[in-house]
């Protein structure tokens, strides 16, 4: 039993009650809806004498234009502010004996009732714009005021509804507030002449818009606000709150939640005239009607029915799709769905539709006598206005609400129209009927089907059956976004000349239609197009006469299931109701069976979760009749809905992408030059989902849970939702934590939950999210799902989490605040406690830089400068700071984040050894990405600024790496003595004081000696590595191992240079130096093309060109294309090779990269032999002979050089000049002591020269001793 006291008048108050829930509801509902249907008989029609007051706050628009650049935050801070002032004039409004009859938004609707109720609510009005101004003064960042209309007079309300009752106030008393608080400016409360009759004393002025301004405060006497009990008896409170609100809004307190959603509103006019014309009850039917006309139809496409609000000369009502659950990619379809349906399905007055879809904020306001539900934000404003702005009848929508719709409808685009709180006009769309549903697999959902290859051969192989005659079923399961559809579509792309496909379409909003989806398959098997029931009816009679004449008497049953309208037949009369559909069935599939004349038939039955009974028992009989027909029945189904079809089927269960598959996707969606690091977070972020990679790789550019794409945020939402309010609390709480957490540090700092986390059952009804099988450890299954909980949670509580996270782990820290430091400096930050976020952040950060791990100290240290904003921190500790990000950013191969890390740095004044030092690093930043010559402008600047008259030993050891850059520059345009040159003044200049400038001169010495050849480029890779070992430089050992593998290489010693890069590519790992990881297995990778192990290069190549492209590194990436197509010359891929080669010389002849362009024409030539063009090989190799005589460093390059010209010149049919060349190439290969050129050399002699046994027998030591398993294969055509 529930209590309400003064029911029409006073200050309202609930007493205890045994039913809770019930108590709950009553706080969300009116007093005078309680105390009407407290009565013994209530009336179908409120009729009494009153005062309404509408108040509109304006100013919200502002405010919350203020806060939009806060994002979610900005928007919960409105709703905090509006929650205060909508308390402090609640509590007025109570004080004077006021009922609140709706909130929307910024407008309060009451009712005063009983005696004196002008003179209250006048008192009432002026009270509260008093109460808002102080309140904008001390509590709101933007002017705040509020616009009043107050009418007095007969006050008339009806229930309307079906699975919920909603009170609609109604009649010219209504109507009349409204429109003077339209006409009322700000700060302005415009009262009614009804009014002013009631008020004894002279408290108006000036007339405006049919009413008088308030001026003055009216006397009243003694008011009575004794509470006066109302007993609601049995009365279910239930019945009065929307079906999808009551779970909500049975819990004690709805904190508030940020959501994805989709908001409607349907204004509907014409109240007043039939208001007069017909009577308070007539117009409570036709209300009645409407109201459930739109709650069924709401239902029906899973759209929520939220409130029913009063509006001139009517009112509106407001549906919502992702709030105050069920979110769905797809509300803005299902909205618009129902709207098109309700505004054709003639409704008793005139309706007026908009749609909007965004973010809102969701949750109670008020206070503990009083509360409103209420979803707030620019996306509910904007469709209010819509809706305002459309004609009768019409549906106005943006294009953003049907951006993902997969149903299509009629669409005109309007001329963008100016709306209040808008800057810019809004081009909507205006709606007409649905046409029709874009097939997701036809369009394919915007996903690429990579990874999925042994998916896609089990579904050809169940199709391969039935074109064999073994029909079978086959279930397609998997979460939503795994691509299910793209897979059955991609196996019958390769099947659909062979095998007819019938496919059906299950929908959500027909799955109470008999026999929906099953009608789409009947009409594609019999070629039946939509047509009137009757001309359709006469097509089917004609169809079955022809394909199957035994069944006609049977033509009403098919009827019944493609909609058609077909004469009686006496067999069909006769036929007991218990038997019907059983011959029905029996019926449709005997002329399936014929239409299909034993031809192969795939019959896909998509969402078959969402299949009406009638079909779905239909599909059984299908089903099980496979074994009869060669038919493959597939049916696609969300693991997370419906049951298979039959029992006894094959299941396709669809899984995460693996790893190497999940980030070949991203970079497939977001381009080849996404760095690795970046697409494997998203690829790890997303668990898998190629829904979920496709999406974030889209639009990711933070990894921050507020970036997530919103259709990625409803898709999860929807999951989410299906968990008990309590549950999806707690799943909210534990996001905040990150990742994974303890059990008993999620007590620890969270006491008020500590109970239930003991619950095992609790654990289990959160398996679908989170992994609990470590002990002690709790871990979400997907970052997204742990993003999209904590996204949800309003930004005042999940900072309160995060401080509490933090003090607890701050508590665990104390002998050792290391290992805690990570996680403090997140939490510290988050709650924005600058001066703790510092400390640990750049503690964190400089640890994970001695990890290694690179991509957390720059995610870390980003943290610690945000600290450092909010603090006054020493410039020099920020500075390093930058300085770090910097580094990190190179290392991980981000070379404009590196750059504009440096370029802060720089412009902050600093002192010459620190300036030399960081211009040194954004010179090397421009060699490693082709930009020589601004490289060797920075390079110069520095050294200028470090060659100072008393140096330090900072700013030489900087001097030395310049000089140690710069040499690598002159490498890089092969001018091979001048980088033996720079790298020796570096040596003389360290003598033994400096290891690790010294180790890296020699690294360059010994790579410029892979060129010019001889002892000294070993003897110098063996010092550099000793040296980068004393100083434990990971990466300087990454490097040097890799170039002595380059010299073991070119000597033919291949086991000894695949032992080096795997070395090179270990150490490169384990400092997270991916860009040089990834060139050492690129150069095992074309160990193995020379070896003619050609099944083994293409995707470690490709794998390591993405790593490449992704950082921006030239050199690897062009010489990636040089050796792809140099891979596809061989296999006779040739246009793929010149398309390669193509990409190379660009990139080559872009960075300057000299001999790499040499490198190129040589692979050009070789290419042109392969194509039969022996002429324009011929001719370019002599110009390339020409130009690289006497150039250093060139000599195996002239030596696969002559050995082109040699086979050119046999096509050509000069013999003697080929072996001429023939022996040009032998010496200098010899002269190189390159073991490969010359095996390849001997055979082309062997070729073109004839059988020689010595050369034969030479060839083959050398293929024997380099592993060469087959050789490559150059075409001699003759002319």
């Amino acid at each position: 039993m529930v209590r309400f006291v003064n029911s029409l008048g006073g200050k309202s108050a609930v007493t205890a009650s045994s039913d809770r829930w019930a108590q709950q509801y009553g706080l969300y509902l009116p007093r005078t809806l309680l105390a009407w249907q407290s009565a013994v008989e209530p009336e179908p029609v409120l009729e009494t004498e009153g005062t309404f007051l509408l108040v509109d706050i304006s100013g919200f628009t502002a405010l919350s234009e203020m806060l939009a650049e806060k994002g979610k935050v900005g928007s919960e801070e409105v709703t905090d502010i509006l929650n205060a002032a909508f308390t402090e004039l609640l509590d007025i409004v109570m004080l004077d004996g006021g009922d609140l009859l709706r909130f929307g938004g910024d407008a309060l609707f009451n009712l005063f009732t009983g005696e004196g109720h002008a003179a209250r609510a006048c008192r009432s009005a002026l009270d509260m714009r008093d109460a808002l101004e102080e309140f904008q003064q001390t509590r709101s960042p933007a002017p705040l005021k509020m616009s009043v209309g107050v009418a007095s007079g007969p006050i008339t309300a009806v229930l309307a509804g079906e699975s919920s009752y909603e009170p609609l106030f109604i009649g010219p008393t209504a109507s009349e507030v409204v429109a003077l608080q339209t006409a009322a400016e700000p700060g302005e409360i415009l009262v009614a002449q009804s009014t002013v009759d009631l008020l004894d004393d002279d408290v108006v002025g000036d007339s405006k818009a049919g009413g008088f301004l308030l001026v003055d405060e009216p006397d009243i006497d003694d008011f009575d606000d004794e509470e006066d009990e109302v007993d609601v008896g049995e009365v279910d409170l239930s019945q009065f709150v929307p079906t999808r609100l009551r779970q909500h809004l049975s819990i004690s307190f709805n904190e508030g939640e940020h959501r994805p959603a989709t908001i409607a509103f349907l204004k509907f006019t014409g109240t007043d005239a039939a208001f007069a014309e017909e009577g308070p009850a007539a117009v409570g039917e036709k209300l009645s009607t409407l109201v459930a006309m739109t709650q069924r139809i709401a239902d029906k496409y899973g759209v929520a029915f939220l409130a029913a609000d009063v509006d001139d000369d009517g009112g509106k009502l407001i549906l919502s799709s992702g709030v105050p659950e069920r979110s769905s990619g797809r509300g803005g379809e299902r909205i618009v769905n129902a709207l098109v349906e309700i505004a054709a399905s003639n409704p008793p007055f005139p309706v007026h539709a908009g749609v909007a879809r965004g973010h809102v904020f969701a949750g109670d306001l008020g206070a503990r006598f009083r509360r409103v539900y209420t979803v707030m934000g620019d996306t509910v404003n904007l469709a209010a206005r819509l809706a305002a702005k459309a004609a009768a009848g019409e549906v106005y929508v943006t294009a953003r609400a049907l951006d993902k719709s997969a149903d299509k409808f009629e669409t005109v685009e309007l001329e963008p129209i100016a709306l209040k709180g808008k800057t810019k006009p809004v081009a909507p769309l205006r709606i007409g009927a649905r046409i029709g549903t874009e097939d997701e697999a036809r369009s394919g959902a915007g996903l690429e089907l990579i990874g999925r290859d042994d998916e896609v051969a089990v579904v050809v192989a169940a199709l391969d059956d039935a074109l064999a005659g073994r029909g079978n079923v086959l279930e397609v399961v998997g979460n939503p976004g795994m691509g299910k559809s793209l897979i059955v579509a991609s196996a019958m792309e390769g099947a659909e000349r062979q095998i007819r496909e019938l496919h059906v379409n299950c929908e959500r909003y027909e799955a109470a239609t008999p026999y929906h989806a099953a009608s789409q398959l009947m009409r594609s098997a019999l070629g039946l197009k939509e047509k009137e029931a009757e001309q359709l009816g006469e097509d089917l009679i004609a169809i079955v006469a022809e394909v199957a004449p035994e069944q006609l008497h049977w033509s009403p049953l098919l009827a019944d299931i493609v909609r058609a309208s077909v004469p009686a037949t006496p067999e069909a009369d006769a036929l007991a109701e218990e038997f019907r559909q059983q011959t029905r069935h029996d019926a449709a599939l005997a002329v399936l069976a014929a239409a299909l004349d034993n031809e192969s038939a795939a019959i896909v039955i998509e969402d078959s979760h969402w299949a009406d009974d009638s079909s779905r028992q239909l599909f059984q009989a299908a089903a099980a009749t496979t074994s009869d027909h060669s038919w493959c029945v597939i049916t696609v189904r969300s693991a997370d809905e419906g049951e298979p079809i039959t029992a006894s089927v094959e299941t396709l269960e669809i899984g995460p992408l693996g790893e190497d598959a999940a980030v070949e996707l991203v970079t497939a969606v977001a381009g080849e030059s996404t760095p690795l690091p970046f697409a494997q977070e998203i690829a790890r972020r997303a668990g898998g989902n190629p829904f979920y990679i496709v999406e974030l790789a889209k639009s990711s550019t933070t990894f921050d849970a507020a970036d997530l794409p919103e259709t990625v945020e409803a898709v999860t939402l929807a999951r989410i939702d299906r968990l008990r309010q309590s549950d999806r609390r707690l799943l909210r709480y534990a996001s905040v934590f990150g990742e994974s957490l303890a059990v008993d540090l999620l007590a620890d700092a969270l006491p008020d939950i500590a109970p239930s986390v003991d619950d095992p059952e609790l654990w289990g009804r959160l398996g679908e999210f989170l992994d609990t099988s470590s002990i002690g450890k709790i871990r979400f299954r997907q970052m997204i799902v742990r993003d999209v909980a904590y996204t949800g949670l309003p930004f005042k509580r999940r900072t309160e989490i995060h401080l509490a996270i933090a003090e607890a782990l701050e508590r665990r820290a104390r002998r050792r605040p290391e290992r805690f430091a990570e996680a403090m400096s997140l939490h510290f930050d988050r709650a924005q406690e600058w001066e703790r976020s510092w400390t640990y952040s750049t503690m964190a950060g400089d640890r994970a830089v001695r990890k290694m791990a690179h991509v957390e100290a720059m995610r870390i240290y980003r943290r610690g400068l945000r600290a450092a904003e909010n603090l006054d921190v020493d410039r020099t500790d920020v500075l390093r700071i930058e300085e770090a990000i910097g580094d990190a950013a190179e290392h991980m191969g981000m070379l404009a984040e590196a750059e504009e890390a440096y370029d802060r740095c720089l412009a902050a004044d600093v002192d010459p050894a620190t300036a030399g030092r960081l211009l040194r690093k954004k010179g090397l930043l421009y060699v490693e990405s082709g930009d020589l010559d601004r490289a060797r402008d920075l390079l110069n600047e520095a050294l200028t600024i470090l060659e100072a008259p008393e140096p330090t030993e900072e700013s030489v050891e900087s001097q030395l790496e310049v000089m140690v850059i710069m040499a690598g520059l002159y490498f890089r345009l092969a001018d091979f003595s001048a980088t033996v040159d720079w790298c020796t003044k570096a040596i003389d200049l360290a003598g033994d004081s400096y290891p690790a400038a010294l180790a890296h001169a020699f690294y360059i010495r010994s790579l410029a000696h892979t060129h010019l050849g001889g002892e000294t480029g070993i003897t110098d890779g063996e010092r550099s590595l000793e040296l980068y070992e004393e100083v434990g430089d990971l990466v300087g050992q990454t490097k040097i191992l890799n170039v002595l593998g380059i010299h073991s290489y070119y000597r033919g010693q291949w086991d000894d240079a695949v032992d080096y890069y795997t070395r090179s590519a270990e150490r490169g790992a384990k400092s997270g130096d991916i860009v040089r990881t990834a060139s050492s297995m690129h150069n095992i990778g074309e160990i193995r093309l020379d070896q003619g192990r050609y099944e083994e290069v293409e995707e470690p190549l490709r794998k390591g060109l993405r790593i490449f492209q992704g950082a921006s590194f030239v050199a690897g990436t062009g010489t990636t294309h040089a050796n792809l197509a140099r891979l596809y010359t061989r296999v006779g891929r040739l246009d793929e090779a010149a398309a390669e080669l193509d990409i190379a010389r660009d990139q080559f002849t872009e960075a300057g990269m000299e001999a790499d362009i040499l490198e190129e024409r040589i692979r050009r030539a070789e290419l042109l032999i392969y194509t039969q063009k022996p002429d324009e090989a011929h001719t370019m190799v002599e110009e390339l002979l020409a130009s690289s005589e006497g150039v250093e460093g060139t000599e195996i390059s002239r030596a696969s050089l002559h050995r082109m010209a040699a086979y050119a010149l046999a096509a050509l049919g000069q013999h003697d000049d080929a072996c001429e060349h023939i022996d040009a190439s032998l010496e200098l290969a010899r002269d190189s002591a390159s073991d490969y050129e010359i095996a390849q050399t001997l055979e082309a002699a062997l070729r073109i020269e004839g059988a020689d046994p010595d050369r034969e027998a030479a060839e083959e030591n050398l293929e024997a001793k380099l592993g060469i398993v087959a050789r490559p294969w150059v075409p001699i055509y003759h002319r």
